[in-house]
């Protein structure tokens, strides 16, 4: 009698350890899922504001280390290319989850040779944890500045 009723005590702890494991798991897909979502709005709320050249949000998503060199690369934006559309092609995480690569196919034109041109560009972003959220470390936008040289 002992050895069934030790036996189900037992079963009985191992459906509740399996519960909690299945829960806990569950809980860190939705984090992961949660931060997938969040990834994916900042890299298109970054590549529509650089579209429709509102510069100074998506100034927001890049790293302040890099703003000088963003605002130089929005000046001649500015000046020399006119962004028509992107779709984004790839979003990939790095294994620990805090660094992205994205790669972005955009239409656009030169202001100086208004036929329409397209350009693979490859981002990279960091997820930073102090305020919760994605920044631009390279926007790729450099290729397209190459042909206007």
């Amino acid at each position: 009698m002992r050895s069934v009723h030790a036996g189900c005590n037992a079963a009985k702890i191992l459906i509740i350890v399996l519960a909690a494991l299945i829960t806990a798991s569950c809980g860190m897909a939705t984090k992961e899922e949660k931060q997938h979502e969040q990834f994916v709005a900042a890299i298109d709320g970054y590549n529509a504001a650089f579209r429709w050249q509102d510069y100074k949000t998506a100034s927001g998503f890049v790293d302040p280390a890099n703003q000088e060199a963003f605002w130089k690369e929005a000046d001649a934006f500015l000046k020399e290319v006119r962004i028509m559309d992107y779709e984004i092609r790839n979003v990939s995480f790095e294994a620990n989850g805090l660094r992205g690569t994205v790669f972005i196919n955009c239409r656009f034109y030169l202001t100086r040779e208004p036929s329409l041109q397209s350009k693979m560009i490859r981002q990279t972003w960091q997820f930073l944890e102090k305020p919760k959220t994605w920044q631009v470390t390279n926007s790729g936008y450099q290729a397209i500045l190459a042909q206007t040289q």
